[in-house]
């Protein structure tokens, strides 16, 4: 099924039928199709679109590491910790 198409199921769905679709079946953006809901529990913005990344930095604030995360992994993890690090 082209993009078009699953926009025009997915409107249906929700408008006509009255159908709540599944996250995971939801398209968030036409522009990005990838496009990931993120859960941030924040109070003025709880729900955020985009991609979560994990950056890794030194002692002395340089990015050592970076990753685009799969959303199956984090999306609702806010924050990680991480004690082992020494400043």
């Amino acid at each position: 099924m082209s993009l078009g198409e699953r926009v025009i199921n997915q409107a249906r769905r929700r408008v006509l039928d009255g159908e709540q679709v599944p996250n995971a079946e939801k398209i968030y953006s036409i522009f990005e199709p990838h496009t990931d809901l993120i859960k941030r529990g924040k109070v003025r913005t709880p729900v955020e679109f985009g991609h979560k990344v994990f950056l890794a930095e030194s002692a002395k604030g340089l990015m050592t590491q970076y990753e685009v995360l799969a959303c199956s992994l984090m999306c609702g993890v806010t924050h990680i910790s991480d004690d082992s690090r020494k400043d």
